[in-house]
């Protein structure tokens, strides 16, 4: 189905602010430079999103949601119910083996807008959300101890990996992830499913 002019324009708007944002940092990024950049009138661009607050929610939203296809698609390749787990793990690490990584985009907006009303929080913590839920379903599936606090302690081992690779560099969080998650993993599973 072809897309309405208003939805293709919504894209483009959203597009260049995703671009930006990662690159430089909401703050840093003015909707003056979105409207020159995306070479839409300003009018259109309000039209669409009337408020930078409602960009930034709508930009993290979307990235939430092409992310979340590409977790599903990692761990669909995983064949054991340890790979499955340990799939979203190799995915992070390929995240930040990216040339043009510059840490979480939901960390670093997080940083810049702490504020509880902020519309981008609901965004940010669904995404969260979404990746201790994932985790919780796989290790149950897995037979593991306690799925709930092995989902948590992945949580907490990606956010610092993504905190590390963005502050003292990637590559050396990169390298370090996958052996540390996996003696997390093997921890709380059963030895037989641990080996697989």
């Amino acid at each position: 189905m072809p897309r309405t002019p208003a939805a293709a324009t919504r894209e483009q708007i959203l597009t260049v602010a995703d671009e930006l944002f990662y690159a430089r940092g909401v703050r840093a990024v003015g909707m003056d430079e979105i409207v020159r950049e995306t070479g839409l009138g300003k009018m259109t661009i309000y039209r669409q999103f009337a408020t930078k607050d409602e960009l930034v929610a709508a930009f993290l939203a979307r990235r939430s949601l092409r992310l979340r296809g590409e977790v599903d698609a990692a761990v669909g390749r995983a064949r054991t119910p340890r790979a499955k787990l340990l799939a979203i793990v190799r995915w992070i690490a390929g995240g930040l083996r990216q040339q043009d990584f510059r840490g979480c985009p939901f960390q670093n907006t997080s940083s810049e807008f702490p504020e509880a009303d902020h519309p981008a929080r609901p965004v940010i913590a669904a995404h969260e959300e979404f990746f201790r839920a994932r985790w919780r379903e796989l290790a149950a599936a897995a037979g593991a101890r306690q799925p709930d606090r092995l989902a948590r302690e992945l949580v907490l081992l990606m956010n610092g990996a993504y905190a590390t690779g963005h502050v003292l560099g990637a590559e050396e969080a990169g390298r370090h992830l996958l052996p540390m998650a996996t003696r997390i993993v093997d921890a709380y599973l059963p030895p037989a499913r641990a080996a697989a």
